[in-house]
């Protein structure tokens, strides 16, 4: 069992506790008014601070040092556990509010508006995001069935559900994750620092029953799956399981199981050199109709977001391109190729 089940969980997994969801602790402290914060100002407390992020991981020792340092704040504050289907139904079991609203991660990562895959749990988004039409418009109230075939639906696509705080251990959101997760860019993409954390469970594949077809591998988002061509079997490395169990929707042979994890996970900080290439980007129009240098850069280098936090009302309008993650350009110029507006230069 993990810290927080020890912590939160009263011996139980932590986030199929009731409490956790209630309306009591949502009422606790700022718990509402961080709520509110976080979506007035993802994108562009992200944009912000993520490059210099980025700009100290070939240092020595200060990467380590901030890495733990935020950890830490994470836990306290905004942190999401990986849960797989089945504890999702559980979930869904206990909370009687359903709503699926924009993404904020896709909205910096991919420029897209209306891309929904984050969903509120046990909470009235209304009185959150209602002053902020970017999200306070488009809020769509679900059923509990309406959810499940929902998620479930995800789920067959390869997306990673996880819960998420906010202060914790209230939980506030379910989100389902791919690589345009600003979490997973940050923690498996570029390896900088962790934001959530593994299930409780590990999966494992039974040799009995695999027919070595390798489409496993290609649903893991992790890497964690090998495959030995001598014995044509595949293999899940415990020590690189999330236990999202996603690889189990495309296994033909039913032969992925997931079990309670038994050895902690430990995360580990990817050593990086420093970038060879400076990206800069000057001002252009319309970057969230054109998205051009998002959507063809193979490295992620490039997200999109309003150059301050939303003031309550009033839609953001001041989208830029940022370059938040420098130290990945490959100069392939990719980027400068496709921007119609020729605003972008690789050097």
């Amino acid at each position: 069992m993990c810290e927080f089940c020890a912590e939160h969980g009263e011996g139980q997994v932590w986030y199929l506790t009731m409490k956790n969801y209630g309306q009591e602790l949502l009422s606790q402290g700022k718990r509402r008014e961080h709520i509110t914060a976080f979506f007035q100002g993802f994108e562009a407390s992200v944009a912000g601070s993520l490059p210099m992020l980025d700009a100290i991981q070939a240092l020595p020792f200060v990467p380590d040092l901030v890495s733990r340092a935020l950890i830490a704040r994470q836990k306290k504050t905004h942190f999401g556990q990986v849960t797989p289907i089945e504890d999702v139904d559980k979930v869904l079991d206990m909370v009687d509010s359903f709503v699926r609203l924009p993404c904020v991660c896709r909205s910096l990562t991919t420029g897209r508006k209306q891309v929904r895959y984050c969903y509120g749990l046990g909470i009235d988004p209304a009185s959150a995001l209602g002053q902020f039409p970017d999200y306070g418009e488009s809020l769509e109230w679900l059923t509990r069935a309406e959810a499940r075939a929902a998620i479930h639906q995800l789920d067959q696509e390869g997306l990673v559900h996880s819960v998420w705080t906010f202060d914790t251990p209230f939980i506030g959101g379910l989100c389902n994750c791919d690589q345009d997760c600003m979490a997973y860019r940050v923690q498996v993409g570029a390896a900088m620092t962790q934001v959530f954390f593994p299930a409780e469970y590990v999966a494992a594949v039974d040799w009995d029953r695999c027919s070595g077809c390798k489409l496993c591998r290609g649903q893991c988002p992790f890497g964690a799956i090998r495959y030995t061509a001598s014995q044509d079997k595949c293999s899940i490395d415990p020590a690189l399981c999330y236990g999202c169990g996603v690889c189990r929707a495309v296994c033909k042979k039913d032969a992925i199981q997931l079990a309670p994890r038994r050895r902690a996970f430990r995360w580990q900080r990817r050593a990086v050199t420093p970038g060879r290439y400076r990206v800069t980007v000057r001002p252009c129009s319309n970057p969230r109709e054109c998205r051009a240098c998002l959507e063809v850069c193979p490295s992620r280098v490039f997200g999109l977001a309003p150059q301050s936090a939303r003031a309550p009302g009033v839609r953001a309008g001041d989208w830029t391109v940022r370059v938040m993650l420098p130290s990945r350009c490959i100069g392939c110029g990719a980027c400068g190729a496709a921007c119609p507006q020729g605003a972008i230069a690789v050097a």
